[in-house]
């Protein structure tokens, strides 16, 4: 009794024995690293789209000359507008729903034809007939469900389809399909709706796109056996090779109402007063137009507009254009601008910790280079700006060398008005800082990722050690020792790991305040 009680004692005071306290440390530690983990993982991951059903068109390979093979239908894709819906039509409707009966019934249909062979197997298995009658009994309880379940898909065959309204995200692909996807019936189980194909061609010096669109799935022609899509839409452009650009976007263009479903609508807009017609410019969705809008052919859905016009107050406007009717005419009155009175301020405190010259600095106000007045800590500018915000921007030149490109480190800004806080201008470029602080979150990720398998290897080793000492009433020096020795390496290792991902975690908040300094500072 004695003897056990000493052990017991001596066990404690190693530390071998488990208490409830170690325990709910170790779980702490353990806790802490896969904490560092997951916080990287959070950031690194890309966020995940909601489960939403989506209508994904994805590129093949055009054929003719290679170097446009992958690049004519990727600047195709990207072509088209962000968030773009499609109104599936009850055409595709019926489709899919037809498509979807006529597998679950070849589903049902090898399932009962699964079980005939089942119970016709039954006559060569060499086992009691009491259990042969047992197996039949359940076989033929399947087989009935199985013809009841195809009888009840039959009677829902032959009732009408009801149309409901239904529109689904359109996705693009990054992905190619093969060559032969719209060759091969069971391109139908993959997940995407459309492909986008054709060809690049030469005539005469001048390139010919052809692009053609199938909607899927494929059927097969009865008459001809050749698979063919529930809809296509061909279209062709020519142009010069450094019309490129131009000659996909308006691709895209034609084809955007054959994805989307929807008819155009016509856009009309006159700004007022008159005399300031030639030199309005009305801008809807990113596309700027110098003259009045008249007719201009839009998709459904929101557009966003802007008109300007020097000396007069910019309008910013959002329209739904909707099927309710054909043409939308805005008439747009625009307001004198009145002059605003504003000043930036910029702390060269940063330029001079780099000796740079403060006034090798330049401010571009709206695109226009301002003039600077220089103090003893700070860059000035004052100015008048017909309307807020004002974006602007500090430049720095990084390389003044002759025989070299200048290179400049850009400071961007906006001004609302409501503050004359120093600006802090950057004496390095964005894409430089940037990438020094994602080279240290990668390095630092790398380091924690080093330092786990020692510490969860040291820990495993150590449990094995514990519990070894923990079930038996004996133990000899080299386990003492051995005990020692990994205990000892489990803690180092377990503070390096720690200790990586504290650093991990702070190099993450570094990189993230750094991408964040290319947004325009707001004074």
């Amino acid at each position: 009794m004695e003897r056990s009680t000493s052990w017991r004692r001596f066990r404690r005071r190693r530390g071998i024995i488990l208490e409830e306290g170690q325990e709910k440390k170790l779980k702490k530690n353990i806790f802490v690293i896969l904490f560092c983990i997951l916080s990287f993982s959070v950031f690194s991951a890309t966020s995940s789209d909601e489960k939403t059903e989506k209508w994904i068109i994805a590129p093949q390979k055009f054929s003719g000359k290679v170097e446009y093979q992958e690049m004519v239908p990727t600047m195709i894709l990207q072509s088209f507008p962000e968030n773009m819906t499609r109104d599936i039509s009850p055409e595709e409707q019926l489709f899919y729903y037809e498509k979807a009966q006529n597998d679950k019934m070849k589903e049902l249909i090898s399932g009962l034809s699964k079980y005939e062979n089942d119970k016709n197997q039954l006559f060569f298995k060499n086992i009691s007939k009491s259990e042969k009658n047992k197996q039949r009994e359940k076989i033929e309880e399947n087989i009935k469900n199985q013809e009841a379940e195809i009888q009840k898909l039959q009677a829902k065959m032959l009732e009408p389809v009801e149309y409901h309204e239904e529109t689904r995200f359109v996705e693009i692909s990054e992905n190619f399909v093969s060559d032969d996807f719209l060759t091969k019936l069971d391109s139908n189980n993959q997940k995407i709706n459309a492909v986008l194909s054709g060809s690049v061609s030469e005539i005469n010096g001048f390139l010919y796109i052809k692009a053609k669109i199938t909607i899927l799935p494929l059927e097969k022609n009865p008459e001809t056996e050749d698979l063919q899509g529930l809809f296509s839409m061909e279209t062709a452009v020519v142009g010069n090779y450094s019309e490129i650009q131009q000659m996909t976007n308006e691709i895209a263009q034609n084809f955007l109402s054959f994805v989307l479903n929807k008819e155009k609508v016509l856009v009309s807009v006159k700004v007022f007063p008159e005399e300031i017609s030639s030199t309005v410019s009305i801008t809807i969705d990113g596309t700027v137009y110098k003259t009045q809008v008249d007719n201009l052919s839009l998709q459904q859905g929101e557009h966003k507009f802007s008109i300007e016009a020097p000396g007069y107050q910019v309008r910013n406007f959002t329209a739904n254009l909707d099927d309710s009717r054909s043409a939308y005419n805005y008439s747009v009155y625009l307001s004198p601008a009145e002059e605003i009175p504003l000043t930036v301020v910029g702390s060269d405190k940063e330029l001079l910790k780099s000796d740079m010259n403060p006034e090798e600095v330049s401010l571009y106000i709206q695109g226009i280079k301002k003039s600077i007045t220089f103090s003893d800590s700070e860059l000035e500018s004052s100015f008048y700006a017909s309307h807020l915000p004002v974006f602007g921007e500090f430049t720095v030149p990084l390389v003044t060398d002759p025989e070299e490109e200048t290179k400049y480190a850009s400071t961007f800004f906006k001004l609302t008005g409501n503050s004359i806080k120093p600006i802090s201008i950057r004496s390095e470029s964005s894409t430089v800082l940037i990438e020094k602080a994602r080279k240290r979150m990668y390095t630092s990720y790398g380091i924690l990722l080093i330092t786990l398998p020692l510490t969860f290897y040291s820990n495993g080793r150590l449990s094995d050690i514990v519990n070894t000492i923990n079930n038996s009433y004996s133990y000899s020096d080299e386990m003492l020792k051995s005990y020692d020795n990994w205990r000892l390496t489990y803690e180092i290792s377990l503070g390096a790991t720690i200790a990586a991902g504290v650093n991990m975690l702070i190099q993450l908040g570094r990189y993230i305040f750094t991408a964040n300094t290319v947004l325009p500072q707001s004074r």
